[in-house]
């Protein structure tokens, strides 16, 4: 029929193994198509692939602007306890301070004798709690709390090691306990958390050896033995934050996110009780006090952040200051390996950021998560995780525009590149033509070189048309305009995106009533600084400006920065407006901060 317009074909999800049904719902519910594994149609493609685990090389390299996945290689630098270590470890070397954020931490077994000369230079009342957990591991799984070293054995560690690679252990015996390991030692199993909380107990009265697999690779990490509680329960948040983009950076961060209590009231008297002093749901949701109603948290142990304010307006939770220290923390990890993380236009990925804070409202980063649980267990879940996947898929759509998916032929890769004319974009017959001489092959060599960087600058603008906020998601990074600039290229210029890192914290601190050192309890700074701050921002009942209607925690001045960074146009016209050069804002910083020192006698700059 003349004037008939065929629709575009749906778009299409292909997802892994161990992937929550709630992903599947939503997306299906934005119009995608479940992809046929076992029998696909000839020709589809896939638009969005979503993995719980890791890609392979060989599925990076083939992710393209047309069809993402949800992963970006090399983010293991923060996701793996022991390598966020490193790097946080390397950036405070660098960067001071302001990277003090993250608990003393220990590699086990390779910093064991480190850890012995520490605690052995303590008095015997400044000796900390200290808790272990595996370094490539979730859900709670594994991790207990001693108070003393002599319940660490190094000769374990590598006495296991040592078999492990050598690989001469004896079989196990079919007819005995199976929990319990040849020579009579307590272990853990990764099913049964009551035989799990059994041997935390028997560790702390040193009836038996560790209950760990020594032949992994453990992080010690010193307690925070004052957490912030509501109503005696201690608490901590799950926090979500979509990189969109490594290059140019952009990290958006879901402004709900989970309340995660405890089932039974903190107390340093009885470490054995898991219940009391870990906060993961996979571990709480055995306790007998879960189903039960309690004091202020009422059933079960999770509260979406917006309800819990809703609720409880004047909570510590509410200062607009904590939240700003929160995203600080959340944009110094990232940049502690953006310069050196992959970007092709074809990644994306939702990571968890869990945050302690302690009694003085400083927020410490615990870990980052790279595949944050989805699945529904309570209403708490599908409140924050319903609309958090549904936002992400109108991002997603954002990025594809008007040349979205449906314009090119099915297949991505080679066949899109040839849709567009591309260099390095030629048939198979004339690659068999091109090989022939030295010449034709480097020739062809270039085009790839060139394909591949246009294909990066096309990315890099469809990122820059997606808003600052879209649905639940809020630009963090950039937030200014010299941020804007510095985020185009992290590599070389990281010690200026942290120098205004810096600078917007104290800014935040003073327009929020406090003094411009308050913002060191993000960074390292004293008690008495931070709990100046939150008398500061609770002293107006919690409900000020700083909040939206519906309970988010927001910062008016920082939202007025990213919408301004966003809507203000290229670098290019940066420059043309004549913003400071990336050596004078880093000098500009420097001389700010001397300054304060002078101002303030007796406190330190962050």
């Amino acid at each position: 029929m003349e004037g008939y317009m065929e629709s575009p074909p749906p778009l299409v999800l292909r997802l892994g193994e161990r992937v929550p049904s709630l992903v599947s719902d939503v997306f299906e519910g934005k119009g995608y198509v479940e992809y046929d594994e076992d029998s696909p149609p000839e020709g589809q493609m896939w638009h969005v692939f979503w993995k719980a685990g890791r890609f392979k090389p060989s599925e990076y390299s083939e992710a393209n602007a047309v069809q993402r996945v949800n992963h970006f290689p090399k983010t293991t630098g923060i996701t793996k306890k022991d390598c966020l270590l490193r790097n946080l470890r390397r950036m405070r070397a660098i960067h001071g301070n302001v990277f003090n954020f993250f608990p003393e931490s220990y590699i086990l077994p390779t910093e064991y004798p480190t850890l012995v000369r520490k605690c052995e230079s303590m008095s015997t009342d400044e000796k900390p709690i200290w808790i272990l957990k595996p370094t490539d591991s979730s859900q709670g799984r594994k991790i207990f709390i001693i108070r003393d070293l002599s319940e660490i054995s190094y000769g374990h560690f590598a006495a296991s090691m040592t078999a492990d690679l050598c690989d001469d252990r004896p079989p196990p015996d079919p007819l005995r306990d199976p929990k319990v390991d040849d020579k009579g030692r307590a272990i853990a199993t990764d099913l049964d958390m009551s035989t799990t909380l059994k041997m935390l107990k028997a560790r702390l009265h040193k009836t038996v050896t560790p209950c760990v697999k020594f032949t992994e690779m453990h992080i010690v990490q010193r307690y925070i033995d004052r957490p912030l509680c509501f109503h005696g329960y201690k608490l901590d948040l799950r926090i979500y934050v979509l990189l969109l983009s490594a290059q140019p950076l952009r990290l958006y961060c879901y402004r709900d996110c989970l309340v995660r209590f405890a089932t039974q009231k903190y107390d340093m008297s009885d470490l054995d009780n898991s219940y009391a002093h870990l906060t993961n749901t996979s571990i709480n949701k055995n306790s007998a006090s879960y189903s039960t109603v309690k004091e202020g948290i009422k059933a079960g142990c999770k509260w979406s952040l917006h309800q819990f304010l809703r609720e409880h307006p004047d909570h510590a939770l509410s200062s607009p200051l904590l939240w700003e220290r929160i995203k600080a923390i959340i944009s110094l990890t990232m940049l502690s390996i953006a310069a050196s993380v992959p970007d092709n236009g074809g990644c994306f990925e939702l990571l968890g950021y869990d945050v302690m804070i302690d009694d003085s409202l400083r927020p410490w980063l615990l870990e980052v998560n790279c595949s944050p649980a989805l699945g529904v267990e309570c209403t708490a879940d599908r409140e924050v995780k319903e609309p958090l996947i549904a936002d992400l898929c109108d991002i997603l759509a954002f990025q594809r525009g008007g040349g979205g998916a449906a314009s090119l032929p099915a297949g991505g890769g080679a066949r899109a590149a040839k849709a567009r004319g591309w260099p390095g974009a030629s048939s198979s017959s004339d690659e068999g033509s091109t090989r022939t001489t030295k010449r034709a092959g480097s020739e062809e060599a270039f085009a790839r070189v060139l394909f591949a960087r246009r294909e990066a600058m096309a990315a890099a603008e469809r990122v820059a048309h997606v808003p600052s906020t879209v649905g639940g998601y809020e630009l963090i990074f950039p937030f200014n305009a010299i941020t804007k600039r510095l985020a185009e290229s992290i590599s070389g210029n990281e010690p200026a995106a942290v120098a205004e890192i810096r600078a917007e914290l104290q800014r935040t601190a003073t327009a929020h009533g406090g003094a411009p050192e308050a913002a060191e309890s993000a960074s390292g700074g004293s008690g008495e600084a931070a709990r100046a701050a939150r008398g500061a921002t609770t002293s107006r009942g919690g409900g000020g400006s700083g909040r939206s209607s519906d309970g988010a925690v927001m910062s008016s001045s920082f939202r007025a920065g990213v919408n301004a960074c966003v809507h203000r146009g290229s670098a290019r016209t940066a420059d043309a407006a004549g913003l400071p050069t990336l050596a004078s804002s880093v000098q500009r910083s420097r001389q700010r901060s001397r300054s304060r020192e002078q101002q303030n006698s007796g406190g330190r700059a962050v």
